[in-house]
């Protein structure tokens, strides 16, 4: 069974984080071998580190050349819809907190800005 549409897309946008901080990562070691050879990860020669700090940037290029996908605001709830009804990147933050509703303290103001 072939995945969904979006699925797809998520698998792509994982991938491309996964590129760019593996790049990171091998360029970090590349660089820091350049100087001093890192002899536990096998690098024993500073063209052994290039070559390292070259499969950084690779992965880095390729990461970062990787198409985000481009989401649209389905209802104009914010503001900021207004302005920018396509975007390319969002996170999400979440608190979770154990404790029974009534000792939880009621908030009266609205702070989402809303038109």
């Amino acid at each position: 069974m072939m995945p969904s549409w979006s699925a797809r897309s998520e698998w792509r946008r994982v991938i491309a984080v996964l590129l760019v901080d593996a790049g990171l990562t091998l360029l970090l070691i590349g660089a820091v071998s350049l100087v001093r050879p890192l002899r536990p990860l096998g690098i024993r020669s500073r063209r052994t580190a290039g070559l390292w700090l070259s499969a950084g940037v690779g992965a880095l290029v390729a990461g970062a050349l990787l198409p985000a996908p481009l989401r649209r605001v389905s209802d104009r709830r914010w503001l900021l819809d207004d302005f920018v009804p396509e975007y390319h990147f969002s996170e999400h933050h979440e608190v979770r907190i154990h404790a029974p509703t009534l000792r939880m303290p009621v908030d009266h103001g609205d702070a989402r800005f809303l038109h």
